[in-house]
């Protein structure tokens, strides 16, 4: 038997009810007019307060994230391009250093296709230089590499990727002893 019942008389005596069961003695509610609980409804606001708070949060992050995805891909082709130009001139470096007479001999142009899918040409330039070192005059072998994307054409300055001069010492003979990077940059 269910011991809990519902009201079955409810009689008003001044600020209360008063409710009485049928067989138990009557108990009181005090209620005054129209005043609900304190608490009624405050768990639905904070839970649609904390919705509203995490769809802002996310609408906020989404713009960075697909940002983020389609820069990466732009990123990827410009590094790519310039690792493979970096490549070249490297490897122009390394063919100029083999050569009989390196920096004083014409060289290039050096052209390779399909380096992480870009096909790189590198021209270089000498440009011979006298340092004065212990009151003697010394010869420098410089050699000026600039790489760019093979057109057909030579490499300019506005469409260089890397330049690089490169100092090739070679004391006696020709047989390079050194070699110096004096300078590189990337466009």
């Amino acid at each position: 038997m269910n011991r809990r019942r519902t009201p079955t008389a409810a009689s008003s005596v001044t600020g209360h009810t008063l409710f009485r069961r049928s067989g138990a003695r009557p108990f009181l509610v005090r209620r005054h007019a129209g005043q609900q609980p304190a608490d009624e409804g405050a768990t639905l606001l904070l839970v649609i307060g904390f919705i509203i708070l995490i769809s802002v949060t996310i609408g906020a992050l989404v713009p960075f994230i697909t940002t983020s995805l389609s820069g990466r891909n732009s990123l990827d082709g410009i590094r790519n391009r310039q690792y493979a130009a970096d490549l070249m001139v490297e490897e122009a470096i390394a063919t100029v250093r083999g050569m009989s007479q390196p920096g004083q001999t014409a060289c290039g142009p050096f052209i390779r296709t399909g380096i992480n899918g870009y096909d790189i040409r590198v021209d270089c330039e000498l440009r011979p230089g006298l340092v004065l070192t212990g009151g003697v005059f010394v010869e420098q072998r410089n050699v000026r590499f600039t790489a760019c994307l093979n057109t057909g054409v030579a490499c300019t300055d506005s469409t260089a990727i890397i330049r690089a001069q490169v100092n090739y010492v070679v004391p006696t003979g020709n047989t390079v002893t050194f070699t110096y990077i004096q300078s590189w940059s990337v466009n």
